[in-house]
């Protein structure tokens, strides 16, 4: 343990519980290994192996979908508040060495890949000071030290949050929501586009319309939870 960690000690990221060093205390630490575990309803693996789409990419084959565990429990749905609620830099960093870590698998020999992330609504950011998707993403960038650039801006709609519109919503809001960002160069890469939570799949929907339309060679879509 540093000095910096004896003066001032961590509590951990779900419970508050002093840990000293570490990012989850550990019986938190336990429960996140849970639930990281646990199976998926659909296809039984365990979810930080799965590759189930939401619904809406179902018929994309150019789509591929990748999360850490599910939106689902006290614990997953703690860390979520704390990652857009809390600007906590132990757990960003925690959850971009485990994006990172489910990143490196989907990587291959000869393909360009590009990491960027599903902006956060504008109204969000001014009222919580940061954009979380976008420092996983800075934060996975370097650990694979791969290229990271902001593809995809906020557009009409940009200061409605998606979890506040009910499912026909959501997708009417993020259709109008994102546009790409003027002089994007995507042709024939593979983009790895970070979030915190897929849920209905609307935004992952039209970012992948965005990028395919654009040039894209494929999409690996990477999240903390899925719902």
């Amino acid at each position: 343990m540093n000095l910096i960690n004896l003066i001032f000690p961590k509590k951990c990221a779900v419970c508050g519980e002093f840990t000293g060093d570490a990012v989850f205390c550990g019986v938190c630490a336990s429960k996140y290994e849970q639930i990281k575990r646990e199976p998926c309803r659909r296809c039984g693996l365990a979810h930080s192996l799965c590759c189930c789409k939401p619904q809406r990419l179902w018929g994309e084959k150019q789509a591929h979908c990748r999360h850490l565990f599910a939106f689902d429990g006290e614990t997953a749905k703690a860390l979520i508040y704390k990652l857009k609620r809390k600007n906590l830099v132990s757990l960003q960093k925690f959850f971009a060495r485990e994006l990172a870590l489910i990143i490196k698998d989907e990587l291959r020999t000869g393909e360009e890949y590009i990491l960027t992330y599903a902006p956060r609504a504008k109204k969000a950011v001014r009222e919580y000071g940061f954009d979380q998707a976008e420092l996983l993403a800075r934060g996975a960038a370097e650990e694979l030290s791969l290229p990271m650039q902001k593809l995809f801006l906020r557009e009409s709609g940009e200061n409605t949050q998606q979890k506040t519109l009910g499912r026909e919503e959501r997708e009417e809001n993020a259709s109008r929501a994102f546009a790409l960002c003027r002089g994007a160069e995507i042709r024939g890469k593979v983009i790895i586009l970070i979030d915190d939570v897929t849920t209905t799949g609307s935004t992952a929907e039209r970012l992948c319309s965005l990028s395919l339309s654009a040039g894209a060679k494929k999409i690996l879509f990477m999240s903390i939870a899925k719902a």
